[in-house]
Order: C-alpha cells, then structure tokens, then sequence
C-alpha cells in the first residue's frame, strides 16, 4: 500500500499544483523493488538485449559518450565525401 504525504512547495500554499507529492512506499515493496530491478537489469546485459549505442539507464554509459560515438560516425562519413542527414526531436 502507497501513502502519499503532499508537502507544500511555498509556505501557506492552497492549490493542488502548489503542492510535492511524497511517496512513502513501504520497506518490503522497496526491497521488492530493488531485487526486481537488479535481476533484470542483469537479464538485459547477460542477453546482450540494449543496442551499442543506447546510454541512457545503463550502468557505466554515458550520454555523453554515445552522443561522441554519433559524432565521430559522422565525421568518419564526411571525409569520405558523403552525406549525413538527421532529424533532433523532443519525446
């Protein structure tokens, strides 16, 4: 079972928007949790499930580093006399 405890943004605040939702999830479920999140995250990289360049939520992969890895492909292309073409969108 989830309590949430709204704690105010601001002193004297009364509109919902103005409020922190704080989550008290009990011991148990946070230790279910944990283990859930260990085993699977353990599943994924054994079964080598997440593609090369993927960074995000993976342990010891940065943005940073896959955004550099994208870059250097793309420099590699273009001393070649080719083309590169890409689309930024925002999810």
């Amino acid at each position: 079972m989830l309590t949430v405890i709204p704690i105010e943004k601001l002193n004297g605040t009364i509109k919902c928007e103005q409020h922190r939702p704080i989550n008290m999830v009990p011991v148990y479920e946070k230790l279910l949790d944990t283990v859930v999140n260990q085993q699977f995250h353990q599943y994924v990289e054994e079964n080598k499930l997440p593609i090369k360049y993927q960074a995000g939520f993976r342990k010891d992969h940065l943005c940073e580093r896959a955004l550099q890895s994208v870059i250097t492909g793309w420099k590699n292309v273009l001393s070649v006399s080719h083309y590169v073409g890409f689309c930024f969108y925002r999810l």
